[in-house]
């Protein structure tokens, strides 16, 4: 979208969303009775179907609540507003002028008129409002001269006109009221917001950033100067213009201009800047002089858990570690625990084992076996610490788990079969959680068919088949079941079969190597099964070069079909190799395959080949 449109639409918006703030902004010192949540309900409902853009219900809703609710701003505001858009504005401007009447204004200067009691006031000024709004500036202006000529206190009359002007679309007479009432405060950062809305609406870049980073100051202070802006989050408007690129720079230079100004409310805001554009040095470092009643260490901690969420791994182990240096095994179970997820997330194993082995946390040394298991490549100081440390809990289910994984990858199937039985008899897998429970009698049957107890296995797996919970490994099993089936009585071919298959379920298992013999197959089934347990193999194994030559051959034989499909597919997709694969993925393209593969490899070749 074009600047200039943008800005256009920009204008629209904040008009409305400047009224419809000033609707929905409750009035102080409303008390929570009967009729007060009427009212809310009702003001609910009128809103609610304005916003579904049936405009003469909401009008006739706002006409019913004015006749009861005639004082209420926000009825007020809401009648004023519908009844122009809904172009009923001789009705309003005549029960407008009645409440003039009813609330009539104190014309005598010398006369004592509280600051809260303004309703008067602002009646003149809906009635200035719906003429100004329907072209009728001259009348607007006279009412104006009433109102001046009122007993109001001059801040509040100025206040009124300037929202007046604002809400009409009057911007620069709107904003020289604003900036007069900012000089009488004496506060830089009062009127922010509706000075934001004002240049933002006129589109001036730098102007309307530095009020919204003013206003985003004022609301952290809770110090509000008007009702108005008494909804609008400015700091999360901020974050949201942020992302556009147009606007980046203005807010950046803005921020950064204020920061070194001597505001060091607005330093805060400049972090989260820097940590929204990946500059993390700089926002910890402001972070760190703009936050001077806090340690140092805490400021690292919490600049170390934004980045763990972010899922910046590494840059939150560099933080991680400044904090755990100062303080020792005073860190917390929490935070170290994220300091051993970022340092395994940014693939610094080495650095996980010597935080895991200095911390003494609950499960440290299960938390080192899984590591050992499964990045460090030291299976038999896993199988120890297991061995050593696995306790009866269920609390410690992931690390059964984990050591059942372990000895299925080793090959001790005896110890897998024991170990399976003890989670079982002591209660480890909790009935009440199918999703663990499930995962473990999964296992439970494929480690009998590891130990070929065909039998054994075909039971549990009927069971964990048919039973109430469908589970994904409902479909595993039925596969490997189906797949024994065609193997039939061909041990060799079993055995390459479960060492795959092995492999598959743990990526630290030793296959060794492996021939599948499939050109001579004369079965056409199991010859199909050979040569998709091949492929199993070299993708497990990274054999990248071999895995392309018999997905070639299976291409050229016409073979294809829709399980090769599949893995080809999931295999360019996951792999990276999509350019080197793509004369089999055309070739899939022109087989019988289904659309649905199809059409995940068209969205494969178009995001390699853009043109």
């Amino acid at each position: 979208m074009k600047l200039t449109e943008f800005i256009i639409i920009s204008c629209l918006l904040s008009i409305n969303f400047l009224i419809a703030q000033q609707r929905t902004a409750k009035v102080p010192g409303t008390g929570p009775d009967y009729q007060d949540r009427i009212l809310e309900r009702q003001l609910s409902y009128a809103e609610a179907v304005e916003k579904r853009g049936d405009i003469n219900s909401a009008y006739l809703a706002y006409s019913q609540l004015i006749r009861k609710h005639d004082s209420d701003r926000r009825v007020l505001a809401g009648y004023v507003d519908l009844s122009i858009k809904n172009k009923k504005i001789k009705e309003c401007e005549v029960t407008l002028k009645g409440l003039a009447k009813k609330y009539p204004l104190a014309s005598d200067k010398k006369g004592s008129v509280k600051e809260t009691d303004t309703l008067p006031l602002e009646i003149m000024g809906y009635i200035a409002e719906l003429y100004f709004r329907t072209e009728r500036p001259a009348s607007g202006q006279e009412i104006f001269a009433v109102i001046d000529a009122s007993a109001g206190p001059n801040k509040t009359i100025s206040g009124i006109k300037a929202s007046v002007y604002l809400r009409s679309g009057y911007y620069t007479e709107a904003e020289k009221i604003f900036r007069e009432l900012r000089n009488i405060e004496k506060d830089g950062n009062a009127y922010s917001f509706e000075l934001f809305t004002i240049n933002y609406s006129l589109g001036k870049i730098n102007k309307f950033t530095e009020e919204l980073i003013k206003s985003a100051v004022s609301d952290m202070s809770k110090d509000k100067k008007t009702a108005l802006s008494s909804t609008f989050n400015p700091r999360a408007e901020l974050f949201r213009l942020y992302e556009v690129d147009q606007f980046r720079d203005s807010i950046l230079y803005s921020a950064e201009n204020m920061y070194a100004s001597g505001t060091t409310e607005a330093g805060s805001i400049l972090s989260e800047l820097y940590f929204s554009s990946g500059e993390y040095d700089k926002a910890y470092e402001t972070l760190r002089n703009t936050s001077r009643d806090k340690s140092s260490d805490v400021l690292i901690k919490e600049f170390a858990v934004k980045l763990y969420r972010e899922k910046n791994y590494e840059k939150a182990s560099y933080f991680f570690r400044l904090y755990h240096d100062t303080s020792g095994r005073e860190t917390g179970e929490n935070v170290t625990m994220m300091f051993i997820s970022s340092l395994i997330g940014s693939s610094d194993y080495a650095g996980a084992e010597k935080i895991i082995k200095e911390s003494g946390i609950k499960n440290s040394e299960l938390m080192l076996a899984e590591l050992y298991h499964n990045r460090l490549g030291k299976a038999d100081e896993a199988v120890k610490l297991y061995k050593e440390n696995l306790k009866s809990e269920r609390a410690q289910g992931r690390y059964w788990r984990d050591y059942l994984l372990l000895l299925i990858s080793k090959g001790d199937h005896q110890a897998a079969k024991r170990s399976a039985a003890k989670v079982f008899e002591e209660n480890i897998a909790d009935v009440f959680d199918p999703l663990i429970f499930t995962e473990f009698k999964y296992l439970e049957a494929v480690i009998h068919l590891f130990l070929e107890d065909r039998e054994k296995f075909t039971e549990l797996s009927e069971v964990l088949i048919t039973d109430n919970f469908p589970s994904d490994r409902d479909n595993d099993l039925i596969r490997i079941r189906k797949d024994i089936s065609v193997i039939g009585d061909d041990d060799e071919f079993l055995r390459k079969y479960l060492k795959t298959l092995s492999k598959n379920m743990d990526s630290t298992a030793d296959t060794g190597v492996i021939e599948f013999r499939y050109e001579d197959q004369t079965d056409l089934q199991k010859k199909l099964l050979m040569m998709e347990t091949l492929f199993k193999y070299l993708e497990l194994n990274g054999m990248h070069k071999e895995l392309l030559e018999l997905s070639v051959k299976i291409a050229d034989s016409g073979m294809m079909d829709n399980n090769f499909a599949r893995l080809i597919t999931a295999y360019a997709k996951k792999s990276g190799n999509a350019d080197e694969m793509k004369p089999v993925l055309l070739s899939i393209l022109k087989s019988g395959a289904g659309e649905e593969i199809k059409a995940e490899i068209r969205e494969i070749i178009r995001e390699r080949d853009p043109s």
